[in-house]
This record gives C-alpha cells, structure tokens and sequence, in this order.
C-alpha cells in the first residue's frame, strides 16, 4: 500500500475542513472527488457522532471509479480525522489514533485566528509525516525538484525552516530518501516533515530508480523537441548547455533500455538521470511499465528453495508478490505496494527463477 487519495482533519462543529490533502500518491491519479460530498450522497453523515464512534472504516465503490476507496474515521474531542485510501490496511486506525491526539493536545478551536490557521496546517504536516510517513514516502524513492516551482516559493519554505536549505541541496536526484536520512545530522522524524512539507506543496515530486532493465519510449509531442530552431528545442538545450538531451530524445523513439542510451552517450549516470527525469516530467518520453511474473510456490518446494539460500525475509516478499503479480501490475507498483524497491523483487525473481531451473 502507498499514499491516500484524501486525508482531512474536520471541525466536529460543522464538518468543515480544517486543512485537507489530496492525492497523496505517487502516481497521482487526480480523481477530481470531493470525498465529503461522497459520503453525504451515500446517505452517510460524518457529523452522526454516534456513527463515526462506533464504525473506523467503511468501503465504497464510487461511480465511475476505477478504484475502491476505504475510508478510515477517527473521532476526537473537536475533530474527525478522515483518511482515504485504496486497501484496508489495520495498522492505519492506530496511527490515525496517535495523530489526533498529538494534534489536540496543542490545539485550541475555540479560537479561530490567522495564526491559528497557519498552526493546525503546521501540526497536521508535522503529525502525518511523523506517524504515516511509511505510507507516504517510502525511504527507497528519489526526490526530485519539480521544474515548475518557483524560486520564490522555495525562499518563502526556507525562511519558515531553517533545516529545509539543508535537505534541499541535497535533492539533486542522486540520494533515495534512505540516503539522506544517512547523509544529515538531522531527526529523521524532522526530515520527513520538510520532505512532506516540498511534496504537498508542490515544490518536489518522486521518482524511481533507473535501472539498467528500464525501457523508454518518446511520446507523441516529442516531434517538437526534435525540430532545430523549435522553442522547445532551444530552451532544453540552453537549459543543460548541450544537446545531448535531445539525442536522449531520438533514441527514444522507438523502445530502448537505458543500458543501451547509456552505451550510445559519452555520459554519466548522473547526468543522463537529470535528462531522463526532465524528459519524463515533461512527458516527452515515458518509462514502460515492466509486467513481472510470478506462480505460486508449493510448500514441497519451500526446502529446497531454503537450500539454495533463500531466507525469511525473502519468502515474506514471495508471499506479498503471490497476490500482487498477476501479469497485470507492473513491478513498480508491487515495489509500492509492498515497500520493497523494485531493485530488490527483480532480483529475487531472477534467483527465484534460476533456483527453480536447478531443482527441476
């Protein structure tokens, strides 16, 4: 499981949202849904106390979607945390526990300022990185700045942080969340906060990984960017003061891995995952999804696998992969769906594969 659709924290006075997140995915489906405004046309009242006291969670199918939503209530003594996501998850209730009551503990509805707008929006940052961040970012992601923010937001966030100027110079696309936490003398639980806090406003985006297997491929709009003298040409290669950028582009027009873009450039790693994440964001080229497979493992099996050196943990993964992989999902959603980076589940699935071959 990764991310929610909506999580709001709501005035049990009148139902109101006190501050509101949405599409707090990865792939960030923008589902357009007032997920109060659901609930209400289903006959469902968040401001019924009783209701809410006596039920934790509730499954809707919502027309037109292509997803199930769980909604999770959580009732404290002047609010009502409402999370939605797409899988029911147990621990979720607890953690949505823990987060009311921190963010009551320190705060006062009775009155209502500016200050104290600005306050609740600070605890429910603060209190849903602290508590869900395993959820919503997991540590094997790479953030990266989104091109589209401006510099002035950038300043307002570190004038308010002093931490933040820290962490940004280090978003740079090379460090997964996993590095960063190594590479700062900082609490963990503060770095998730300021990572938080750049995601929900915009200021940074998350990405995979790219690995060798990977395979690319140029979209339709690409055309522009290959034309000389195009606007959209010269800005990218200005941009990164060469025009390999737009050799990355040709490659791409047909299917091609990264391996092989980066045995056809004079190139770093580092330097080809910028274009590729600005190629991508621009969706100028597209990463395809790759379709793992996997069968389930019979119990007679389980000790010759042990023999050749598989461990708990690894079985653990082969139990969540069995009701993921169904020729369907592609192996990064399953790396979401399961928080292990993709890395790890192709390299299991090869020593898997190569296992089986040896007891067969």
């Amino acid at each position: 499981m990764h991310g929610f659709f909506y999580i709001g924290v709501l005035n049990l006075k009148d139902g109101f949202p006190l501050v509101e997140f949405k599409d707090l995915t990865f792939r960030k489906p923008d589902l357009q849904i007032n997920f109060i405004k659901a609930l209400i046309d289903q006959g469902i009242s968040f401001l019924d106390m009783e209701m809410a006291h006596e039920m934790n969670s509730l499954q809707l199918q919502l027309e037109n979607s292509p997803y199930p939503f769980v909604f999770y209530f959580f009732k404290g003594r002047q609010t009502l945390l409402m999370v939605v996501s797409e899988k029911y998850n147990k621990t979720i209730f607890n953690l949505m526990e823990q987060i009311v009551m921190e963010f009551e503990h320190e705060i006062d509805l009775s009155s209502e300022n500016d200050m104290q707008k600005e306050k609740i929006v600070e605890l429910t940052i603060k209190n849903l990185a602290g508590n869900l961040s395993q959820f919503l970012i997991p540590s094997f992601l790479i953030p990266e700045i989104n091109p589209n923010a401006l510099f002035d937001s950038f300043s307002s966030f570190f004038a308010q942080n002093d931490d933040g100027s820290v962490i940004y110079d280090l978003i740079d696309g090379s460090w997964t969340l996993s590095d960063i936490f190594e590479r700062v003398e900082i609490d963990q639980k503060l770095v998730n906060e300021i990572i938080f806090n750049l995601w929900v406003n915009d200021l940074i985006y998350f990405r995979f990984h790219y690995y060798d297997w990977d395979v690319f491929e140029g979209l339709q709009n690409n055309k522009n960017y290959l034309e000389d003298g195009n606007p959209n040409n010269v800005a990218l290669i200005n941009k990164y003061n060469s025009n390999k950028i737009i050799r990355v582009i040709q490659l791409c027009q047909d299917p091609i891995s990264y391996k092989e873009i980066l045995g056809q450039l004079d190139i770093t790693r580092t330097k080809l995952n910028k274009y590729m994440s600005e190629l991508i964001f621009l969706k100028i080229i597209e990463k395809k999804p790759m379709i793992p497979h996997f069968s389930h493992i019979s119990e007679d099996i389980v000790p010759l696998l042990s023999m050749q050196g598989f461990s708990d943990e690894d079985f653990y993964i082969f139990k969540k992969l069995e009701s993921n992989l169904d020729g369907k999902v592609c192996l990064d959603d399953v790396a979401l769906e399961i928080q292990r980076d993709s890395i790890k589940i192709k390299k299991l699935l090869d020593k898997y594969n190569a296992a089986i071959k040896i007891i067969d």
